[in-house]
């Protein structure tokens, strides 16, 4: 497996993991994504640009989700689809951490922990009753099984909720692109061998891990990242 620690871009980390899957020996057909935690769509560019089509956007936001909307709406192959995703269905609170300067840095179903400690400038946060459902209820809800090829999920330590709703479609979808924490950033968050664990007994295997690196007084650590993993032949 290869390992990288590159900056938090995410058109350079997207651009990284899609070449990767493009060196692949990957099934051909399907080559539709769906994003969890698409936030305004910044990975796009390069879906378009590997031939992704159709892109879904899943993103719980209320405070960004009418720009989201608004930035795609035109675009026929792209749809933007307004739900928190994690173990069940129905009504779950959703938190927007905001920075002194009023940017909005985290948002999620977790409070912050070691983030929170390690990057102190949330000095306020939002809370907003969103609608949940799972990976498996969305999936057949919009009938993506038959034309999605990559699952990305990118949703602030929440990977573990999301995945125990998805033992169906991981059973058809060919690569993920999952977030991990190498330490607790967000309350009851998993770790990478947690993750590891999941896809290990789905029948995926890991090809690339991305790290970033934080920093406090004792120096700059590895603290979090993503990784692919792709389906066994």
């Amino acid at each position: 497996m290869k390992k990288l620690i590159l900056v938090d871009d995410h058109d350079l980390c997207i651009r990284t993991f899609l070449k990767e899957i493009d060196s692949l020996n990957s099934p051909h057909g399907k080559k539709g994504v769906l994003h969890i935690g698409a936030h305004m769509g910044e990975e796009v560019p390069a879906y378009q640009d590997h031939a992704y089509s159709p892109i879904y956007l899943v993103e719980a936001n209320p405070e960004i989700l009418p720009g989201l909307t608004e930035k795609f709406e035109t675009i026929s192959d792209i749809h933007v689809l307004p739900t928190a995703v994690g173990n069940s269905v129905g009504h779950i609170e959703f938190v927007v951490h905001k920075t002194k300067k009023g940017g909005m840095e985290s948002s999620g179903l977790l409070k912050l922990e070691k983030l929170g400690e390690i990057v102190p400038v949330f000095n306020s946060e939002s809370r907003h009753r969103v609608p949940v459902t799972t990976v498996d209820s969305l999936v057949n809800q919009h009938g993506l099984a038959e034309n999605i090829a990559l699952l990305v999920l990118d949703i602030q330590g929440a990977e573990m909720m999301a995945l125990a709703g998805a033992s169906t479609f991981l059973q058809r979808v060919n690569a993920v692109i999952c977030e991990v924490n190498l330490i607790k950033n967000y309350e009851g968050c998993p770790l990478e061998a947690d993750i590891d664990q999941i896809f290990a007994s789905a029948g995926f295997t890991k090809q690339l891990a991305i790290y970033h690196e934080l920093y406090d007084q004792t120096g700059r650590f590895p603290a979090w990242g993503e990784c692919l993993w792709v389906r066994q032949n």
